[in-house]
């Protein structure tokens, strides 16, 4: 499973995200149907998905440690 995968069914297991339309525009920044073209072009996070996702979590979550 890529690295884009796991984070985004550890988000839906948690509730936190509902869709995989609203990680690809909300959490990484991307169009909504990015997730499922990296998914079927076996793709994962770009360095700058994971810097946008990792930026957007901790200012939701700012006391999470």
């Amino acid at each position: 499973m890529l690295l884009m995968e796991t984070i985004y069914t550890d988000l839906h297991s948690f509730d936190i995200v509902d869709s995989a339309a609203e990680f690809s525009t909300v959490w990484c920044g991307k169009s909504k149907i990015w997730f499922a073209v990296q998914k079927n072009k076996g793709g994962d996070l770009s360095v700058a998905a994971a810097i946008i996702a990792i930026d957007f979590f901790k200012r939701t979550f700012p006391n999470f440690v």
